[in-house]
């Protein structure tokens, strides 16, 4: 099974991103990720070995080991996800005397990690109320956290120095080039092929090219990438449906009501009224 590169879309602004879904396709990223699971139980994929998970397991995961979980009674799971970019938290801890502890965490982490449950039992309230800190607070809360794994023994390393998959570099990095130019233009009308000249490439070779890196079309990647922009101004902001409609990229309600139906299961009206 072939795994999926996810771009993670960290702020400029920040060192991490925080969130209380996951992707449960089989996939990899370049940043560190600490996952903390609220409800649910089933199994997991770790690189080329399988895990169990269930309420209060907590798994620390290195750069671009491919991962999943999935549950054994489809039912929805929840959890609290920390992604970390890689290259600033490894400036950091690898330049500090008093974060030698972590570095070494962090080299663990790059075949997976999972923590005994009573570990996660005990950070549950710390990953909660990081979503009420400010950045730096979280920051500091994040660090803690990261110092406190690395004291403990009641570890489990999930694949050996033998198992990493071999990733292709080079196709996440030319994938990234369409990721930026949705970042930049969303708000725009985007002609398939504008896209496909980024990569010097036809109109159908992209679309192949595009479904086999991704596994979506790119329309349906950049409809995601609108609704889910849709969804952050229609929970943080007092802006009109049609106002977040045309900063989203459409430029028909009709037509945003659709595809936000579509991606979200409910209308625009209805998402914006839980918050």
């Amino acid at each position: 099974m072939e795994p999926l590169y996810q771009k993670v879309e960290i702020d400029e602004s920040a060192s991490f991103l925080m969130k209380d879904t996951f992707n449960p396709l089989f996939h990899f990223h370049p940043e560190y990720e600490l996952i903390l699971f609220r409800e649910g139980s089933g199994r997991g994929i770790i690189g080329d070995k399988t895990t169990v998970y269930e309420d209060c397991s907590f798994f620390m995961l290195g750069p671009n080991l491919p991962h999943c979980f999935t549950s054994d009674h489809n039912d929805e799971n929840k959890a609290y996800v920390v992604q970390l970019n890689g290259d600033i938290l490894d400036k950091i801890v690898s330049n500090i005397p008093e974060t030698k502890s972590i570095h070494i965490l962090l080299e663990k982490a790059k075949y997976g990690l999972k923590f005994h449950d009573q570990i996660g039992l005990k950070n549950h309230d710390k990953f909660k109320q990081m979503f009420e800190l400010k950045p730096f607070e979280r920051l500091i809360t994040i660090l803690s956290i990261l110092n406190e794994l690395s004291k403990t023994s009641n570890l489990e390393l999930l694949t050996s120095p033998g198992s990493q998959p071999k990733i292709n570099l080079k196709e996440y990095q030319r994938i990234n080039t369409i990721y930026q130019f949705v970042f930049e233009n969303f708000k725009h009308q985007i002609k398939l092929a504008e896209v496909a000249d980024l990569l010097s490439m036809t109109e159908i070779a992209f679309c192949r090219y595009f479904k086999k890196i991704t596994r979506r079309t790119f329309i349906t990647y950049l409809n995601e990438y609108r609704i889910g922009h849709a969804c952050k101004l229609l929970s943080t902001t007092d802006k009109s449906i049609s106002e977040i409609a045309f900063d989203s990229g459409y430029e028909s309600i009709a037509n945003f009501n659709k595809q936000f139906r579509k991606y979200t299961g409910v209308n625009p009206r209805k998402y914006q009224g839980k918050f």
